[in-house]
């Protein structure tokens, strides 16, 4: 027989098995089904759209049954967390759409598991602020769009045991979201009994979907439970929940301060005042620096420094002297936000300590007590050893020419920490008399790169001893040198920054060099760059056309606007905006409308810079986006300056988002002052 003939009859045959095999209806009259189905499951993806076919089975067990099995072709060997390409992402549209109509089916069992197998679906995919799952709102809104008829499943899927299926927490999450839209008690119910009965981040779903009901309840429940769950910058999940509430919740937070049973509750209650000021919580902390517990008077004072009395002062310098480490550090701190230049000679002492905590608030607070006073005494304290370190930290650089010598000697003798320090304050001095040390300190490896970087910032009498360096140099010393040669914006740099283009190790901080130097001669060489086809070549020459302010460049940098990858489009974006030249207008428009995209935030930042009042209608649209873009907007519009964007702004004055009323108002003042209204 021929070989080739036979070959064919063999595919037919194993084509005409595998058709059996996943024929969907024959699959599901196993009492194995589900074993078969996971066992096989990449070949069985192939299928789904038989499966989908199949939720208009006659049966309803077997509609049913289908449901369940492509909430399993979507989540079989997918993490919690997990790519948008995993599971059936080809098909999940059609799977949506089929499975919201079986979702109204008239049995029960089916409409349960279709509502079920759609919140699988459009579970959680990305992650979140330190790690937290997260996806888009819009996500889930097909369940949403399902409206009653899921409450009642999605609250049972809330009850569902997690151990027996590791995807079930993403799904609970999407399920919170849905949950989160809709005013029934059923709903409310549930959250309230997820709160209390589990953790991380599904705590913080409850608790953030529970502040959208109107019920006197909410406040109560969320300070019970308000020191548990994941803390972050913003505090614990209950905290950040309670103040999007905050008119609401303020009465209920008052009592709390002071008589919940739980410490760690009390000291969450007087946190809550720190971001959110309000007069009636005055009384409260000032009783509450004589609390026992430390955490409590820590919280007391940082509620100090926002919520201003002149009682606070004198229980400010009274905690100074505080037993626990931390409510000394808090009252010390405060003092700097509340206090006068009669507290000086109070904080100044705490500067010594030992304690490098307490020694750096106190620091800190010196130089906003008396800014003058506190660079004469930090001064004074580079001659003690255990602190100069942090002494040149908080030395403002434009008062700190008078230490120059005192710095000089720490760049040579002092530790490691300290010198690095002394050699950065020397080069925002400027300092010629800094180069010797400086020279030295090039040839150190842990001293090389902040040398570098202070001869740079010197300029012009620095640039004799690098071009000498230029010579020996290489590798990672070599990158920095190049670096330095052109933030010294000398012409006589200019040939020693061109003899390191032909290293290719070098090549790339020489290009950024080139554009650090402002000199004219660099500009045809940069837009020669710009047509390389390496993407790290082209995002460092877009780089530099944007520092040298290149007009010429603009028709290539817009080109570079649809770059894939490796930042070369946020670079083009962004020097656009430096360059401001209105020809980009149209493309900058066009990249900032698009869906989240590389180049998006820096089109909307540079809209902004050129200042056109034509991108004024897309940057209001981009006020509803997600952050950073809509943030990037508002400030964009402010910088803009049209008065079109006073309606929009002031819209989200309305917003629970403290963060964005402050950016609004800011762009809603500086509209204002433009405009002289």
């Amino acid at each position: 027989m021929d070989l080739r003939f036979s070959a064919a009859l063999i595919a037919i045959a194993v084509a005409a098995t595998a058709v059996a095999a996943n024929d969907v209806s024959t699959l599901l009259k196993s009492k194995s089904w589900e074993a078969s189905l996971k066992k096989s499951v990449k070949s069985y993806r192939a299928m789904t759209p038989e499966f989908i076919r199949a939720l208009n089975d006659k049966n309803p067990q077997t509609r049913a049954l289908v449901a369940r099995a492509i909430r399993i072709l979507d989540t079989e060997g997918c993490e919690i967390r997990d790519n948008p390409k995993d599971g059936i992402p080809t098909f999940r549209a059609a799977a949506l759409a089929a499975l919201a109509k079986s979702a109204r089916d008239s049995n029960p069992t089916v409409s349960e598991e279709s509502i079920w197998t759609m919140t699988y679906l459009v579970r959680n995919r990305e992650f979140g602020q330190h790690g937290e799952a997260w996806s888009d709102p819009a996500e889930v809104q097909p369940v949403i769009n399902l409206g009653q008829i899921a409450i009642g499943p999605l609250v049972k899927l809330l009850r569902f045991d997690e151990k027996k299926d590791k995807l079930a927490y993403a799904a609970k999450i999407a399920a919170v979201r849905v949950l989160s839209k809709s005013k029934d008690p059923a709903a409310m119910e549930g959250l309230v009994e997820l709160i209390k009965t589990s953790s991380h981040f599904l705590v913080s779903e409850a608790m953030y979907a529970l502040v959208k009901f109107d019920d006197p309840r909410v406040v109560g429940i969320l300070i019970n439970r308000m020191d548990e769950g994941i803390n972050s910058y913003s505090g614990t999940p209950g905290l950040w929940a309670l103040r999007k509430m905050k008119a609401r919740a303020i009465p209920e937070l008052l009592i709390a301060a002071e008589k919940h049973p739980k410490p760690r509750v009390r000291a969450n209650a007087i946190h809550f005042f720190c971001q959110t000021p309000d007069p009636r919580c005055i009384p409260v902390i000032q009783r509450a620096t004589n609390d026992p517990d430390a955490n409590i008077r820590v919280a007391a004072a940082e509620a100090m420094a926002s919520n201003h009395d002149p009682g606070n002062i004198i229980l400010l310098r009274r905690m100074i002297m505080d037993t626990h480490l931390l409510a000394r550090g808090a009252a010390v701190k405060s003092i700097g936000y509340v206090g006068g230049s009669a507290d000086f000679d109070l904080v100044e002492p705490l500067a010594r300590e030992n304690s490098r905590f307490i020694g750096n608030q106190a620091m800190f607070v010196l130089t906003k007590l008396d800014p003058e006073r506190a660079a004469r005494q930090l001064t004074l304290l580079l001659d003690v050893p255990k602190v100069q370190r942090w002494a040149i930290e908080y030395l403002d650089p434009s008062r700190a020419a008078p230490a120059e010598q005192k710095l000089i000697r720490i760049a040579e003798t002092g530790d490691e920490d300290s010198k690095v320090a002394a050699i950065e304050l020397l080069g925002k001095l400027r300092s010629a008399a800094a180069i010797p040390i400086l020279l030295r300190a090039v040839k150190e490896p842990e001293l090389y790169a902040s040398a570098f970087e202070a001869l740079g910032r010197i300029g012009p009498p620095s640039v004799p001893s690098l071009i000498a360096l230029a010579a020996n140099s290489q590798g990672s010393e070599a990158w920095h040198l190049a670096l330095a040669l052109g933030k010294t914006r000398d012409p006589r740099a200019f040939e020693t920054i061109l003899s390191f283009l032909k290293y290719p190790m070098v090549r790339l901080s020489a290009i950024s060099a080139l554009g650090a130097s402002g000199d004219p001669r660099a500009e045809p060489i940069i837009l020669s760059y710009l047509n390389n086809s390496a993407s790290d070549v082209l995002w460092y020459a877009a780089e530099a056309a944007g520092e040298l302010k290149l007009r010429a460049a603009v028709p290539r940098l817009v080109q570079l606007l649809s770059h894939k990858g490796d930042y070369v489009a946020s670079s083009a974006a962004e020097s656009l905006g430096k360059i401001g030249d209105k020809h980009a207008l149209a493309a900058l428009i066009e990249v900032a409308s698009r869906p989240p995209f590389e180049g998006r935030l820096f089109s909307i930042q540079a809209l902004g810079k050129i200042g056109d009042r034509c991108a004024v209608p897309l940057l209001i649209q981009l006020l509803d986006a997600k952050w950073p873009d809509n943030s990037e907007a508002i400030e964009a519009l402010g910088n803009i300056g049209d008065p079109a964007a006073l309606s929009a702004l002031q819209k989200l004055l309305l917003s629970d988002d403290d963060q964005l009323v402050k950016e609004a108002t800011s762009a809603i003042e500086a509209i204002k002052r433009r405009n002289n209204l």
